[in-house]
C-alpha cells in the first residue's frame, strides 16, 4: 500500500474520536483479509506479525469473515516461536530486502520470486471498513 493512499485513509476514514491504534489495526486486518480471502479453505494456521495490536487485528479478521468461515487458528509470530522453539524472522523481511535491491537495478526487475500482488484502492477499503464500523 502506498504512503499516499495511507494518508488519504487517515484523512477520510479515521475518526478523530477514536484511537489511532484501533484504526491502524483495522487497516492491517483489511489488508490481510484482501490477501487471504480467496484461499480461506486452504489455510490451516494464519500467523500474523506483531506490527499492530494482535488482539484487535484478530477480532477484526473474525468480524470480516463472519466467524463461521474461519476454521483455522490465528496466532501471532511470538506464539509460533514459543510452540516451535525456534527464533526466526518473518519471510516478509527477506522479500522486502530482496525487492528493495531488485527495484534499484533495472536489469534485475524480471528475476526473483513472483509476488501475489493485490490491488488495494480506496473504494475496496471503504467497503471493508463499513463492515467493521
Amino acid at each position: 500500500m502506498s504512503k499516499d493512499l495511507l494518508k488519504i485513509f487517515r484523512k477520510k476514514l479515521f475518526s478523530s474520536s477514536s484511537k489511532p491504534k484501533t484504526e491502524n489495526a483495522k487497516i492491517y486486518a483489511i489488508c490481510i483479509a484482501l490477501l487471504i480471502e480467496d484461499r480461506l479453505s486452504e489455510i490451516k494456521r494464519l500467523v500474523i506479525c506483531n506490527d499492530e495490536d494482535f488482539d484487535l487485528v484478530r477480532t477484526y479478521l473474525l468480524l470480516l469473515f463472519d466467524f463461521a468461515q474461519i476454521n483455522f487458528d490465528i496466532i501471532n509470530i511470538a506464539e509460533l516461536r514459543k510452540t516451535t522453539g525456534t527464533h526466526f524472522k518473518s519471510p516478509a523481511d527477506s522479500y522486502a530486502a530482496h525487492y528493495r535491491i531488485r527495484g534499484s537495478k533495472r536489469s534485475k526487475w524480471n528475476r526473483g520470486v513472483k509476488l501475489n500482488v493485490v490491488e488495494v484502492n480506496y473504494n475496496t477499503v471503504c467497503s471493508y471498513w463499513k463492515r467493521l464500523v
